[in-house]
C-alpha cells in the first residue's frame, strides 16, 4: 500500500527521487525495528507508521540528536 501511494505522491508533483528515499526510508526502518530491535511485525509497523504521521524520518532523527545532545550536556 505505501508504494502505491507514494508512486500516487510521485505523480502528483512530488519528485520521484524523493519518494523513492522516503519508501527505502520506511523499508529501512521496518527492518531495523524487526530485526534489530527484534519487535514483531505489526508492532513494527505501527511504529513507522507512527514515525510517518509525527513528520517523518528526518523529523525523527533531528529529535533524537537533540534529545542525546540535550542529554550530554546536563551530565
Amino acid at each position: 500500500m505505501g508504494l502505491i501511494a507514494s508512486a500516487g505522491e510521485a505523480l502528483t508533483g512530488s519528485s520521484l527521487t524523493d519518494q523513492s528515499l522516503s519508501e527505502l526510508s520506511q523499508r529501512g526502518g521496518q527492518w531495523f525495528f524487526e530485526n534489530v530491535l527484534q519487535y514483531p511485525t505489526t508492532d513494527a509497523t505501527r511504529a513507522v507508521a507512527l514515525i510517518e504521521l509525527a513528520g517523518g524520518w528526518d523529523a525523527f532523527v533531528k529529535r533524537v540528536k537533540a534529545d542525546l545532545f540535550r542529554l550530554e550536556e546536563e551530565k
